[in-house]
């Protein structure tokens, strides 16, 4: 049975009109006639009571209506397991990764990895840690390279390539450019050039000021790194980031210096425990190599 058949049948049903058919299912109204003459041929019934003017389902269309939507139904969900099947033979492979990803050695498996297996479909995607979850969970085929923090998701499976921490930027002629380490409540009253409030760096500090009882003063927020750099360089105040996602981008006029109190991040690349495509099981055997 010709599946194109039933849908013109379907939607003849529901328009009573083989123009208004013709035009939504892109044919011709010659087409729709044929196809329903030729349908009923094959059901041995009149689907369609021609005696008015206007058309009508007969009694054996009616009855025959509800079992044509369900094999278009069937038909429609046939398609979607046929277009995953293809797909996941294909071997796709979505990896999410957050802004500063490039700046660590583990980023660098992902090249190294692309290039081992040009047979697999590799996207790359950039986002921010905090929508890094939703999605892993939306699709069988992604990964994400991310910081992790104390903290880590049940459903998610995690492997750590390195660890990073808090420092102060500041200008070379700041009265705190000298010290071996910066304690957090004295940056208090200086006016701070922090990372977008909407990643988990920003209320990582927010966290620690807390703990350290003040607000900090908060004069910007940025997504780019190299432009808070810039800003402290200039002179605008003082900042405070991730050691390593910093350390290449320095200029002169910039010091950078540890801080006290301070959180361990983890670089890693995180997983779905319970969504895996083969894809994604071959980049992390490739890890574990």
């Amino acid at each position: 049975m010709d599946i194109r058949k039933i849908e013109l049948f379907v939607d003849l049903a529901k328009t009573l009109d083989y123009t208004e058919t013709a035009d939504r299912l892109y044919t011709t109204q010659g087409n729709v006639s044929k196809a329903i003459m030729s349908l009923e041929k094959e059901l041995d019934v009149q689907l369609f009571d021609r005696s008015h003017r206007k058309i009508e389902l007969s009694k054996e269309g009616n009855l025959a209506l509800d079992y044509a939507k369900k094999v278009l139904k069937n038909y429609q969900e046939l398609q979607n397991a046929l277009k995953i099947f293809k797909m996941q033979q294909k071997l796709h492979l979505t990896i999410f990764f957050i802004p500063t990803a490039p700046d660590y050695q583990g980023f660098s498996k992902i090249s190294d990895f692309i290039k081992a297996h040009p047979e697999i479909d590799v996207e790359l995607k950039e986002t921010e840690a905090k929508d890094i979850s939703y999605f892993l969970e939306k699709t069988d085929d992604s990964i994400a390279f991310a910081r992790t923090w104390e903290s880590t998701q049940k459903k998610e499976r995690i492997f750590e390539t390195e660890e990073d921490d808090f420092v102060a930027l500041v200008p070379r002629n700041h009265p705190l450019a000298s010290r071996k380490i910066i304690e957090l409540s004295q940056l208090k009253n200086e006016k701070l050039l922090l990372q977008s409030e909407n990643s988990m760096i920003y209320q990582k500090i927010m966290e620690l000021a807390r703990q350290e009882n003040f607000i900090p003063q908060v004069i910007y927020k940025g997504v780019r790194v190299a432009i808070l750099a810039s800003m402290v360089a200039k002179e605008m105040g003082v900042s405070i980031m991730m050691r390593k996602s910093i350390r290449d981008q320095l200029s002169s006029n910039v010091v950078l210096i540890p801080l006290s109190p301070n959180k361990t991040s983890h670089l890693s690349f995180i997983t779905s425990k319970s969504r895996t495509s083969k894809a994604v099981n071959m980049f992390l055997d490739y890890l574990g190599k």
